[in-house]
């Protein structure tokens, strides 16, 4: 009964050690890895008034449109 509550209470110390050193890790990779995404201006479709990136958006007649079909 001791050797068994001894191994647990090894085994939790080895799990809050591995915790300890590896978490602090992955977050300093994450924010290395993480890249910022610009933010683009929205402009709003002249037919229904969907929000549309500025380089997404369709323009025609210098009026802008979220699709084709809104366009036509």
């Amino acid at each position: 009964m001791l050797r068994t509550l001894f191994l647990i209470f090894l085994g939790y110390l080895t799990y809050r050690m591995l915790r300890l050193f590896l978490l602090p890790m992955r977050k300093v990779d994450f924010q290395k890895k993480g890249k910022r995404i610009e933010a683009e201006e929205m402009v709003a479709c002249n037919r229904c008034g969907t929000f549309v990136a500025q380089n997404q958006a369709i323009s025609k007649n210098s009026r802008l449109f979220c699709s084709v079909s809104c366009s036509s």
